[in-house]
């Protein structure tokens, strides 16, 4: 399956001071020193990989088609950086500021080995219960695992870890620069010998795979009824969040370092609601058509867990103009996995609605007036 892939860059600011000591903590408020120095981060992601509704062979995306990276407006980062050998790990986390992601941390030795490994978001979509471990028997230089507590089992975030780091040692790279050889499975990062601006490029990989819901009607019933859309929801029938062990181990392949991602459902029934669609204040409803109008994507763990589908619409005359029943609503409670092939993270599955009437020979006027809810995987 051709698959095409997105690059998606964040500028992010790294603060950090030269002194004595590799401190892990929290993300404070203390202003770096006189010897402070900026390593400003560039994010790029893998696109989904699109499952189309005839299953195909798919393909993972390669460094080279990346895109930039632009998260959700008031996302926070969570950065590790790891010594080469030890346990002493700085976890920090990363805030937005006038359009840059910053920390403060303070390090040993500039001249040493890091090796730097991250996840997001952190913030609404997930707790701050964030950490690594070392692979048994190895060291961090060889990889790592990442355990994220309670993320939203239905976000409409996309859950991402770090899979390749560069270095930009000349620091002269534009930030619209695509030509960058940053390889995946590689977390190394060298700090400047002195302080200065500093740059690095990160890859990023998806932790969740993705849902792109499309809404249509059948020919039939367009013909004689029109239906305008103010509300689609998506809810969680089950748990509200998951746990996630996700296991990175490196490598000189440029393969991915993504060994496993491993989800398992917490005991904290509940209900997570996204909207898909919703009418804006000056906006007027959408008119349904017989060609799939695409709704938003959400982002959902690699687990057959039940949904439920919620759609609020006007029925109006085949006119548009005479409005039979007002904010009908119609819910469905379905699983939107069609094979265990496809529960796999980063993938995309399109999950297409149809208002289709019960009868399509013979259309009564309860058909007409209340149609029915159809979903396909």
């Amino acid at each position: 399956m051709m698959s095409v892939k997105n690059i998606y860059r964040i500028g992010i600011l790294f603060c950090l001071t030269a002194v004595a000591g590799l401190t892990a903590c929290s993300s404070d408020e203390s202003s770096p020193s006189s010897a402070s120095r900026q390593l400003s981060l560039r994010f790029y992601a893998h696109q989904m990989d699109d499952v189309p509704i005839a299953q195909a062979p798919s393909r993972r995306a390669l460094p080279d088609n990346f895109e930039v990276y632009t998260p959700v407006a008031g996302t926070n980062i969570i950065g590790f950086i790891a010594p080469e050998t030890g346990t002493a790990v700085a976890a920090r986390i990363f805030t937005l500021d006038q359009n840059q992601w910053k920390t403060n941390i303070t390090i040993e030795d500039p001249n040493a080995n890091y090796y730097l490994y991250g996840f997001l978001p952190v913030g609404s979509e997930t707790s701050t219960d964030i950490s690594t471990t070392r692979i048994a028997g190895k060291e961090y230089k060889d990889g790592v695992k990442i355990l994220i507590n309670r993320i939203k089992s239905l976000t409409m975030q996309d859950p991402c870890v770090i899979v390749g780091v560069k270095k930009d040692a000349a620091g002269t790279a534009s930030i619209e620069d695509e030509a960058i050889d940053i390889k995946q499975g590689q977390f190394l990062y060298q700090f400047n010998e002195t302080p200065s601006n500093e740059y690095a490029y990160l890859l990023l990989d998806h932790v969740f795979g993705a849902y792109q819901y499309q809404i249509g009607v059948t020919e039939s019933y367009s013909k004689l009824r029109t239906i305008k859309l103010k509300s689609v929801t998506l809810s969680t029938m089950g748990s509200k969040t998951v746990n996630a062990v996700v296991t990175l181990t490196a490598n000189t392949s440029n393969t991915s370092p993504l060994t496993s991602v491993v989800c398992t459902l917490n005991n904290d029934t509940g209900s997570n609601i996204v909207t898909l669609y919703q009418t804006g204040a000056n906006e007027s409803d959408k008119t349904l058509t017989t060609s799939f109008q695409n709704l938003a994507t959400c982002y959902a763990p690699v687990i057959n867990q039940q949904l439920k589908l919620t759609a609020v619409y006007d029925v109006y005359d085949k006119s548009g103009n005479y409005l039979i029943r007002a904010k009908c609503s119609a819910e469905n409670i379905f699983t939107p996995i069609v094979q265990e092939s496809d529960l796999k993270p980063g993938k995309r599955h399109t999950i297409r609605i149809t208002v289709n009437p019960t009868y399509l020979y013979v259309l009564s006027d309860p058909d007409l007036d209340n149609p029915t809810i159809k979903i396909e995987n």
